[in-house]
């Protein structure tokens, strides 16, 4: 299972509201769909595979942490797939929320520095392989 990026045919799209959040999980582009509620599980499974033993542990926070990030993440990539951000800033941005989930995995204590960084990083590096994916399909 790698990056989730589905065709469609029907019109959907995601929409911004005044707050500037989406409304919905599911994004398009064209006839692309990006599902952020398939691709948060292969992020989870990318931490386990890093912090193997630790992920009892921590399990219950990055799953936290990344369902109340969904809405920001969704953002980010609706952000990316229209074109409305460069590939740079999309990366800069992610980093962004790479270094909150690798701190918010380190204050468990339970896993060292290292150990939260390569999670985080295995983390992010899903979503940006998805809408990476999503939009070399649509070139």
């Amino acid at each position: 299972m790698g990056a989730t990026a589905v065709g469609r045919k029907s019109p959907e799209t995601a929409k911004i509201n005044d707050t500037g959040f989406i409304n919905q999980t599911r994004l398009k582009l064209y006839k692309m769909a990006i599902d952020i509620n398939e691709i948060i599980p292969q992020m989870l499974k990318a931490i386990k595979s890093e912090v193997k033993k630790d992920w009892g542990s921590i399990k219950r926070t990055a799953s936290g942490f990344l369902q109340s990030k969904k809405d920001r993440l969704i953002f980010l990539t609706n952000l990316r797939l229209h074109n409305q951000i460069s590939d740079a800033d999309f990366k800069l941005r992610l980093k962004h929320e790479e270094l909150i989930l690798e701190t918010e995995l380190h204050a468990l204590a339970v896993i060292s520095k290292v150990t939260a960084q390569n999670a985080a990083n295995a983390a992010i590096a899903v979503l940006n392989k998805a809408v990476s994916t999503a939009i070399e399909i649509v070139l």
